[in-house]
């Protein structure tokens, strides 16, 4: 039976997913080269680390836009181009779409799953007020996956248990075999005063701010402690982390109610 090709529905389709409409005008070929075009670009600055820095996400982000547009497009000319009767192929079928998107979508999802490393960057969002000024509440962050052997003074993303869903964000004081103290609001590392940890006195003013007995970091753990130090659930409270609860280094803000901070570098 001959079909006729609606511009509409080619448009809408690629609309719901990119490549759809070109499949349902009879280009499985540059239906695949779309999907390849935007799982190539993603994997590609992925592996070269792009992917956990705002302009690399940003970059992405105007690829898959671009290919997005096309796809919609170019899709709807070629509907329009067609001849007035068109031969559905064999995946010409509500089916043949659900399984193109399907065989995409879980085939990323199992490559992705069984190989963490695959991008090297997750999103998660600042639960609470724990690291202002240097992180908002409610603002989303870029975090480096691969970048797992921090010292003190990094940011990082954790979980403080392994049936956490959303992790936490805090800063690096201590890793594994030093001492850690807090002296009048000050923390001291190894007996000595870190610079690298020091935040303003207004950050600092309840008393469990301002004092803490010396505490030994066990071997593959690392002690962690919010900028904000009066209103942080940290390592004073919950304990040093493991390692292997780490998920890496907060790097950008890529998601902020205030523009200004977008793409901000987390020191």
């Amino acid at each position: 039976m001959l079909y006729e090709r609606s511009p509409a529905t080619a448009g809408v389709l690629s609309l719901i997913y990119p490549g759809l409409g070109h499949l349902y005008v009879g280009h499985l070929n540059i239906a695949l080269a779309i999907q390849v075009a935007i799982y190539g670009s993603l994997i590609s600055l992925g592996s070269m680390g792009w992917l956990s820095s705002f302009n690399g996400a940003l970059l992405f982000f105007i690829t898959f836009l671009a290919i997005y547009l096309f796809s919609i497009w170019h899709s709807a000319r070629l509907a329009k181009q067609s001849d007035q009767y068109f031969q559905p192929k064999a995946y010409n079928s509500w089916w043949g779409y659900i399984g193109f998107v399907l065989a995409w979508q879980l085939g990323f999802s199992y490559l992705s799953y069984t190989n963490t490393s695959l991008l090297g960057v997750e999103v998660t969002i600042a639960k609470n007020a724990a690291m202002v000024p240097a992180i908002d509440p409610g603002e989303w962050v870029l975090i480096n996956s691969r970048d797992k052997q921090v010292e003190p003074g990094d940011v990082v993303a954790f979980y403080t248990s392994e049936v956490d869903i959303v992790p936490s964000i805090s800063r690096v004081v201590a890793v594994g075999g030093d001492r850690v103290s807090i002296i009048y609001g000050q923390v001291y590392r190894n007996g000595e005063i870190d610079m690298t940890t020091k935040v303003p006195e207004v950050l600092r003013r309840m008393d469990h701010s301002m004092s803490m007995e010396e505490r030994m970091v066990p071997p593959g753990q690392i002690f962690v402690l919010g900028d904000f130090r009066d209103q942080s659930q940290d390592s004073r409270f919950f304990g040093t982390i493991p390692e292997k609860l780490m998920v890496g280094t907060v790097t950008d803000v890529l998601l902020s109610f205030d523009f200004g901070r977008l793409g901000q570098s987390v020191r």
